[in-house]
């Protein structure tokens, strides 16, 4: 449904205004509409918003069994592409956020172990992507992962679904595992100390940035990004 009710958004003349970096405004009206327009099977069941939307997106409760999820810019029309770019920039070299990364370890400060992260920054750096390109999720995070009965049942959110490096998919082993379900975790997948390098690399790179310039203002998000920078500097692997 994401997807084909972002094309019918467009239709819409106050959207065809927005700049490529405008959100887009997207309520219960709005997703009563589309779903009429597109599944009239289920028009008569009630629109209501979950408590939490995600970061780039909007989703609402479609009666008591379904969800409607909704991308909330236009960039995410992108995302009919299959490799990495720029509907999906975790699949692509590190190398691309090197700036951005150095420029939040500036920020930081004393605030985090800076020593110790430049290192383990440089260390992914290092660590460059050579094998074939493979698919990957690109946002393995505890919001996406569906539990029933104590056992993953599903992985939701493939928004950013492309071909490129892995690495990032291994980021639950820092923003969700603690370390002995991290030691079990790596030894399962049994990968290369590269992407693991890498993958602890997309982990410090995003929670950087995230302290960086929300420390002072959105406490939820910022106390996510911390917990996750210090699960990546506090590990010895």
């Amino acid at each position: 449904m994401v997807l084909r009710s972002l094309r019918t958004l467009w239709r819409f003349e106050w959207i065809r205004g927005l700049s490529s970096d405008t959100p887009v405004r997207i309520d219960s009206a709005l997703v009563k509409l589309l779903v009429e327009s597109q599944f009239p099977v289920w028009a008569d069941l009630p629109v209501t918003p979950v408590a939490l939307s995600g970061w780039d997106n909007r989703t609402f409760h479609l009666g008591e069994r379904m969800i409607v999820r909704l991308p909330s810019g236009r960039h995410y029309a992108a995302a009919v592409a299959p490799r990495s770019g720029q509907h999906s920039f975790r699949g692509g070299s590190l190398k691309i956020w090197d700036r951005q990364a150095r420029s939040a370890l500036a920020v930081l400060g004393d605030k985090i172990d800076t020593d110790r992260a430049t290192a383990i920054w440089d260390a992914a750096l290092n660590a460059p992507f050579t094998d074939e390109p493979v698919w990957y999720h690109g946002d393995i995070a505890a919001g996406n992962l569906l539990v029933r009965d104590g056992r993953l049942c599903a992985v939701i959110d493939f928004g950013g679904l492309a071909v490129g490096d892995p690495a990032c998919d291994l980021a639950i082993a820092w923003t969700l595992l603690d370390a002995t379900s991290r030691a079990a975790f790596r030894a399962r997948l049994d990968v290369s100390d590269a992407i693991w390098a890498r993958g602890r690399g997309w982990v410090l790179w995003k929670g950087m940035i995230i302290l960086a310039n929300l420390i002072e203002t959105n406490v939820i998000e910022a106390a996510s990004a911390e917990h996750a920078v210090e699960a990546v500097l506090g590990s010895m692997s």
